[in-house]
């Protein structure tokens, strides 16, 4: 199956949502969609089996064969908007372009706005990047369990692309956009 284009979104900064040409996609009951959000954390990555059922479930895990069922009608309905999930070395990959993710999408616009030099495109990329939030992260998830957290020195965007040993709830910790723009609208720390 084709890569996910643009034309598909994902959406984890607020709840769980699929758009296809801008219209929303029924992916089906809070934990299928929670699944998926568990698959989301990392993009066109494996998540090894253990790890997605402890994303999901935490310690009341019912079990591979619960995953195993979520999987497969998640993979049905996504099929119809040109996704796939995929067995990869012992876990799931879902193949999306991690830009199609709101998350990445947020991550890869934070990066550039910190390192332009000119302020007002600085500015313009933080509005950009924080006009993806739609609400708290993988809002109505309540079964993800606190991981550890990031490595020093990796603030919350750095986890979450799955980089430096981040896990989904670090993306819950929305930046602040205070800390980002003084009140002339200047950008106050890059």
């Amino acid at each position: 199956m084709a890569r996910v284009g643009v034309a598909v979104r994902f959406g984890v900064l607020g709840a769980i949502a699929v758009w296809r040409g801008g219209a929303p996609v029924d992916v089906g009951h809070a934990r299928q969609r929670w699944v998926l959000g568990a698959l989301l954390a990392d993009a066109d990555g494996v998540v090894p089996t253990d790890v997605l059922v402890d994303r999901v479930w935490g310690a009341d895990a019912p079990g591979r064969q619960a995953l195993y069922g979520y999987v497969s009608r998640l993979r049905q309905v996504l099929s119809g908007v040109g996704a796939d999930i995929v067995r990869d070395n012992g876990g799931y990959r879902l193949k999306v372009l991690a830009g199609s993710v709101d998350a990445h999408r947020f991550r890869d616009l934070a990066d550039q706005a910190r390192a332009v030099r000119d302020d007002e495109q600085a500015a313009s990329l933080w509005e950009e990047a924080l006009g993806l939030w739609r609400g708290d992260a993988f809002a109505g998830i309540d079964t993800l369990v606190q991981r550890p957290a990031c490595p020093a020195g990796r603030g919350a965007t750095g986890c979450a692309a799955g980089s430096g040993g981040g896990t989904v709830t670090a993306w819950a910790a929305r930046p602040d956009p205070r800390r980002m723009l003084d009140a002339s609208g200047g950008v106050s720390a890059r």
